[in-house]
């Protein structure tokens, strides 16, 4: 989760992040769907810090999907 949370915070993924464990879930579509991420998420006046939990959290209530077999 920490590495979801960082790759969508620095802009570095894809908006699809693979989860070990065969788990794939829409980072931008998570941040989209929740509220609070949405709005702190949009702010250029606040800090990382702030943006980080609500993140985390948008992430948490989202629901992974299993990867297509490859």
């Amino acid at each position: 989760m920490d590495a979801a949370v960082e790759a969508f915070l620095s802009g570095s993924v894809a908006s699809v992040f693979l989860f070990q464990g065969g788990y794939r879930l829409n980072l931008v579509k998570a941040v989209r769907s929740h509220p609070g991420a949405q709005e702190f998420v949009g702010r250029p006046n606040v800090g990382i810090g702030l943006k980080r939990p609500f993140v985390r959290a948008a992430f948490l209530q989202a629901r992974p999907m299993p990867r297509p077999d490859d």
